[in-house]
């Protein structure tokens, strides 16, 4: 056979085999999410939840009133005539306002595991971190419903997604007795 021959039968063989091959996709054909995570979580896994809150919250009140009151009694006749005339005049009045002003932040990162996988890919998880430094305890708790999908693919959720979030910050050690109103500071505040 001829070099020629050959080129051409092969190029009528690629003819008749092309229509019947196809190509193979290095995707799969189902819904593929780059930046998600796709993985099934179970009990016992651990997520990492960045916890960004902050909170703000400011109250005004004002009051104000006035009351004005006369009395006045005159001599009376027969027996009561030694009574001399008494007159009294009086005002009552009040004003006053009031105004409260509360700014919060808090910002951490906690390592919360998975402890009730519910339908609809919601889990329910669970974390606690207990910090001491030179006498200082501070500890962090939280609780909360997420979503599967929610969780990137570095496994870390913000906190700003929990269902039913509690985040509880709590601390001990000398800072925090010197920070807190004593017994008598407590009374009086109750009392006024």
């Amino acid at each position: 056979m001829s070099r020629y021959k050959k080129v051409l039968f092969l190029v009528l063989l690629l003819v008749i085999l092309i229509p019947t091959t196809k190509a193979a996709s290095l995707w799969k054909t189902s819904k593929y999410e780059f930046f998600q995570n796709t993985r099934q979580h179970k009990n016992g896994d651990l997520i990492t939840v960045i916890v960004i809150e902050k909170t703000e919250a400011s109250q005004k009140a004002s009051s104000s009133g006035s009351k004005d009151g006369s009395v006045s009694v005159s001599p009376g006749g027969g027996l009561l005539n030694f009574i001399p005339l008494i007159s009294a005049a009086g005002e009552l009045e009040h004003n006053a306002s009031g105004s409260t002003s509360k700014d919060n932040r808090f910002q951490t990162s906690i390592t919360a595991k998975v402890v009730e996988v519910l339908d609809n890919n919601i889990l329910k998880i669970e974390g606690k971190r207990k910090i001491k430094i030179d006498g200082e305890e501070q500890e962090v708790v939280l609780t909360g419903y997420i979503r599967e999908a929610d969780i990137t693919v570095n496994n870390t959720i913000l906190s700003t997604f929990l269902a039913d979030a509690e985040i509880n910050l709590s601390g001990n050690g000398a800072i925090n007795n010197k920070t807190t109103p004593g017994l008598l500071t407590r009374l009086l505040e109750w009392l006024f």
